[in-house]
């Protein structure tokens, strides 16, 4: 495995210059991460040098962040210095405040966020609690993973009250979990899982809140399974040719809103078993949209981790409101795609080596899915069901989202591809992107 060692100051990844082309840092950043073959999170990893180039990721992310929103930061620290609250989130989770375009007061708090978030650690597998990530239409979109439950619980409280029958503690460390979904008024909450518990050797490690309604029948409750990182090792196997390939719903949750929503459900949504993976991806984004314009409050999205299949949505989500001009008003598309690579995936844990040497090509299918959804259709501008004043706004949608997806093909088959992908051929990888390839190969 190479070996990056300390930076150097000539190097582009090294440099603080905010100026800096940010396509300068993408394939530098994509070779860091995919080096990356160990468990341990990549924040905390001894070897020399790592520390400073995180930090630097960080740095660039808050600055891109600055130039369109008022954001505040809460430090990645516990009681201890060397504590984390979350090991696989970023060193800073940079909270948006308002839209610097807006004069109103500010949506979010980040003392008052900070505090909530203290209480609420333990109760989200791996500690991976809710954080806001964006905010739009005086809503904000969070993220998070599956509930913690007893076995995972026990183990990062050290207590065995929890493992042997004594579930109060794990119900009050929920309690603030919602504590902290109200003080990030989230009213909406989109359950990715398949299952509504996750097992580990016969033992339930997360769940979904749909299995504990008690305590979140305050909130919005939906269903929507979307298929885990495992699922695109198909599309991997067949070399990229099927982009079609359909979900097996036989599993424990199947697509459910609360009848309150029936009016946000884009058409054709009973027909969910007759959905292939394109389709699927483009119901949901419709339902995502729709609940950010017409919904009572803030939406949060979860998987079981939240580092796979959650970034893949809060991705699309990111890219297809800046593609229409409604969030990073003012970042190109190589700053926007670093921004989400960084910040959306890397940052917050995505286990970047790990996926692509088993094929489990999530984060590619991600960017790919862009050009199924650059059309007028799966525009805000459009579901506002009012004409936009810029005539050029859909051409202008597609152009950022075919900028974006070709710039991320040619850095991910150069820059990653030639650690894992030795053994596919040209034709196999060019059978898919022969345009964004041709400036490659």
């Amino acid at each position: 495995m190479e070996d990056y060692g300390e930076p150097d100051a000539t190097d582009s990844f090294s440099r603080r210059d905010g100026d800096l082309d940010a396509e300068a840092w993408i394939p530098e950043m994509l070779r860091y991460y995919a080096a990356f073959d160990d468990l341990l999170p990549v924040h905390r990893h001894p070897r020399s040098g790592f520390s400073d180039k995180v930090q630097l990721l960080q740095e660039r992310v808050e600055a891109l962040f600055k130039r369109d929103y008022e954001i505040g930061l809460i430090q990645n620290r516990n009681a201890s210095p060397r504590e984390l609250l979350c090991a696989t989130y970023p060193l800073a989770l940079i909270i948006p405040e308002q839209e610097k375009v807006y004069d109103g007061a500010k949506l979010n708090d980040t003392a008052v966020l900070a505090t909530a978030v203290s209480g609420a650690v333990l109760s989200r597998a791996r500690s991976r609690f809710p954080i806001c990530v964006l905010i739009y239409n005086g809503k904000n979109i969070c993220r998070s993973a599956g509930l913690s439950e007893s076995l995972e619980y026990s183990a990062k409280s050290l207590s065995l009250w929890s493992l042997f029958g004594d579930r109060s503690k794990l119900i009050d460390v929920r309690k603030k979990d919602v504590e902290l979904l109200n003080a990030l008024r989230v009213t909406c909450v989109l359950d990715l899982m398949i299952n509504k518990h996750m097992f580990m050797y016969g033992v339930p490690t997360a769940t979904s809140e749909h299995a504990v309604p008690e305590l979140y029948n305050s909130f919005s409750l939906c269903a929507v399974p979307y298929p885990g990182n495992e699922f695109f090792a198909h599309w991997h196997k067949h070399a990229y040719t099927v982009d079609n390939f359909a979900f097996d719903w036989r599993c424990e949750q199947e697509p459910h809103i609360p009848a309150s929503m029936n009016a946000l459900l884009p058409a054709g949504w009973g027909d969910y078993k007759r959905w292939k993976i394109v389709g699927h991806t483009q119901k949901y984004l419709l339902l995502i949209l729709q609940t950010l314009l017409n919904g009572d409050g803030g939406l949060m999205i979860h998987c079981v981790s939240g580092w796979d299949r959650t970034p893949l949505w809060i991705s699309l989500i990111r890219m297809s409101l800046w593609a229409d001009g409604e969030a990073h008003q003012s970042l190109s598309a190589a700053q926007m795609l670093f921004l989400t690579l960084t910040y959306d995936w890397l940052l917050f844990g995505h286990r970047l080596f790990d996926r692509v040497k088993k094929g489990h090509d999530i984060m590619l299918w991600c960017f790919h899915a862009t050009q199924y959804i650059d059309m007028p259709e799966y525009s805000v501008h459009t579901l506002k069901g009012a004409q936009p004043a810029d005539s050029d706004v859909f051409e202008r949608r597609k152009e950022r989202l075919t900028q974006v997806r070709e710039m991320f093909i040619k850095y991910y088959v150069t820059d990653v591809e030639p650690q894992h992908f030795k053994q596919r051929t040209n034709a196999q990888v060019t059978h898919l992107y022969a345009e964004s390839m041709s400036v490659v190969l």
